[in-house]
């Protein structure tokens, strides 16, 4: 079993750029005295960006692990949801300015109805977004390191289910 962690460095810069945009919007709405929609989104934005940081943040302090991966399947602590070996038919790694596995499953209808989150549950569901993207950009450890477990498992998998039959 493999577990990876926030980095919680960036996590940090996140959060204090979150507050620094917040007190930029106050700021801004104390000296013209009267708030319009740019002031309120200018303030939403960041407040969005500051709650997310901060659970993660918790999350790192509290070493708890954001990715997990085992032989029973890749577990993500953002989505909460363990996707298990058997359900997932491919994956994929992205790399870019944001990092991310795609992992594709043969049968997505349970993991979107466990979904905590009911804004994603219906982008997925009205946009027939089937497949789940794990995050990799606020990891300690290399998108190569990651990969290399998930094949790993993937194999062992493969490899016991063929021993099965």
């Amino acid at each position: 079993m493999k577990k990876y962690y926030f980095n919680t460095s960036a996590i940090v810069f996140i959060t204090i750029l979150s507050l620094i945009f917040i007190a930029t919007a106050v700021s801004s709405v104390i000296y013209s005295r009267v708030m319009t929609l740019g002031d309120i989104i200018l303030m939403l934005v960041p407040l969005f960006f500051l709650g997310f940081s901060l659970k993660y943040l918790i999350a790192a302090y509290r070493n708890i692990p954001a990715l997990v991966i085992n032989s029973e399947g890749i577990y993500d602590y953002r989505s909460g949801l363990t996707f298990l070996w058997k359900d997932i038919q491919s994956y994929k790694i992205s790399k870019g300015s944001i990092s991310y596995v795609s992992l594709d499953l043969h049968n997505p209808a349970p993991y979107i109805t466990a979904l905590k989150n009911p804004m994603v549950r219906l982008y997925k569901n009205a946009f027939k977004r089937y497949s789940f993207n794990l995050n990799l950009s606020l990891l300690t450890e290399q998108d190569e390191r990651i990969l290399d477990q998930i094949e790993y498992y993937d194999l062992e998998f493969q490899r016991s289910f063929l021993e099965s039959l």
